[in-house]
């Protein structure tokens, strides 16, 4: 698989590695691959961490609230800033007795 070049990333508004800014994100329900940050109460670099993410409108009575979630339908600590497609299944997945 080959990536984008730095120009052709900028024009299409993603990084060289194919990380799109969080506002561009699909807010349809579907799953994603969500990029976080957070900087904990005394650290000087921020701790970051990857999870599949979807936009989801809370399931609280009398609690008017939007936002991502991860799989489990819980939030990150950290403040989702960039976001990818999932890829897709694998071409040929393993076979279930473990032999190719």
């Amino acid at each position: 698989m080959t990536q984008p070049s730095p120009s052709k990333a900028v024009k299409s508004g993603t990084d060289a590695n194919g990380w799109l800014g969080i506002e561009s994100a699909p807010k349809d329900g579907n799953e994603v691959l969500g990029f976080w940050s957070y900087l904990y109460v005394d650290d000087k670099t921020p701790t970051t961490g990857m999870d599949i993410i979807r936009w989801e409108r809370t399931a609280i009575p009398g609690l008017d609230a939007e936002g991502w979630v991860d799989s489990e339908g819980l939030c990150s600590p950290g403040v989702f800033t960039h976001w990818q497609p999932l890829p897709g299944p694998p071409v040929a997945p393993p076979s279930i007795d473990g032999e190719d």
